[in-house]
């Protein structure tokens, strides 16, 4: 016989379901787009090539 829980794993599932449906209906406006990947992908390049130079640059002195 399986274990007797005191919350059942549907209600979460019902809850995460009806939760941002509930939210859009209320007419709250949706949470902004996340910029695609590519974009991630060119800001972290740049951050890495500037952290880079910057190392160069002070250990050249």
């Amino acid at each position: 016989m399986p274990r007797r829980a005191t919350v059942s794993g549907a209600l979460f599932y019902v809850a995460a379901t009806l939760g941002p449906w509930a939210w859009r209906k209320l007419g709250q406006k949706p949470a902004p787009a996340s910029p695609p990947w590519t974009f991630y992908l060119t800001i972290r390049i740049i951050v890495a090539l500037n952290e880079r130079r910057s190392w160069r640059k002070e250990c050249r002195h």
